[in-house]
């Protein structure tokens, strides 16, 4: 299920100590874009969304998930791709370090392909399959 996260759902998930991604100025006891969470079976992961720029179709999603169960992870992940695709998203994009192999390797498991490196990150995109 995905639905609109609250506050304090968002502060708690973004500052568990199992977090595998962190987001500058996202762990805060508030949040400049509108958290969503995603609930699958006991487990939450946090996304949040926003489009760059207003007049694309193109929309930004930085994905926050425990390390507990990457699989699941992923499984959930590609739960949020196929919501933004389904509601007129046809491409999302994302950014990581380039020092962060793991986020990479999820990325480009979920589909992303990279189109840009600038300074010291990665940006990546994935176009609907929905």
């Amino acid at each position: 299920m995905i639905r609109i996260a609250t506050q304090e759902e968002a502060v708690e998930i973004a500052t568990h100590p199992e977090i595998v991604k962190r987001l500058d100025g996202v762990v805060a006891d508030h949040f400049i874009h509108q958290p969503w969470i995603v609930d699958n079976g006991g487990m939450q992961m946090l996304f949040i969304f926003w489009t760059e720029p207003k007049e694309s179709k193109t929309v930004e999603v930085h994905i926050i998930c425990k390390r507990d169960s990457i699989t699941k992870s992923r499984e959930m992940a590609t739960e949020i791709l196929e919501w933004l695709f389904k509601h007129g998203s046809p491409r999302v994009i994302t950014n990581c370090p380039t020092d962060r192999p793991k986020i990479q390797n999820f990325c480009k498991k979920l589909g992303f392909k990279e189109y840009k490196r600038l300074d010291n990150n990665i940006y990546y995109e994935v176009l609907s399959w929905v």
